[in-house]
């Protein structure tokens, strides 16, 4: 009796498979199949096209007071000063200084309001040394004219301080602005 039970299950599991297959089989033989392939009328056709090819980057370079401009802001670095200590904080490590860059950035869309990051805590730049030792830009949390990325309003233009913990001697300092993808401005310090 279980004999018979196995043969019937094996019997309508290997009809199921062959009706399945019947018409992966029919056009694999050449046969035509029960549905007939769409065609595609000549005007629908489209030719090919490349992949999509990685952006060339665009790095624009500048001294402090010049501006760079990319899509709809204009970034410029007013100027720097250096620090040991900051209103409110220790030294933020021994041996390390305050880079404090007074800076503005620009919408130049004349419709839409920007802001530079999604969070205060993580802004579009960093501070980089000749060694090649990247620094993160900090916000002057607490500090006088700390700088506000957030909601810059069409044609304005926002102003304020952002900055660097950096060690005390670093040479050939850049500040690096990041416009976003590929496309950065690095502003020379020294």
């Amino acid at each position: 009796m279980a004999a018979n039970k196995h043969f019937l299950i094996l019997l309508v599991l290997t009809l199921v498979i062959l009706s399945l297959s019947q018409g992966c089989l029919r056009g694999s033989l050449g046969l035509p199949t029960q549905t007939p392939a769409p065609t595609t009328p000549a005007s629908a056709r489209t030719t090919p096209t490349a992949p999509p090819t990685t952006p060339t980057p665009s790095v624009q370079t500048a001294a402090v007071g010049e501006s760079v401009a990319y899509g709809n802001l204009r970034v410029t670095v007013l100027g720097y000063r250096v620090q040991d200590t900051i209103k409110g904080d220790p030294p933020y490590t021994p041996g390390y200084q305050w880079v404090i860059l007074d800076m503005t950035v620009e919408n130049l869309d004349p419709a839409k309001e920007v802001s530079l990051w999604p969070r205060e805590w993580d802004p579009p730049w960093w501070m980089t040394d000749s060694a090649g030792y990247r620094y993160q830009a900090l916000g002057a949390a607490g500090q006088e004219h700390e700088f506000d990325g957030t909601h810059i309003l069409p044609g304005e233009t926002r102003r304020g301080y952002a900055l660097s913990a950096v060690p005390k001697g670093a040479n050939g300092l850049d500040f690096i602005y990041n416009f976003g993808g590929a496309n950065i401005a690095v502003f020379n310090l020294n």
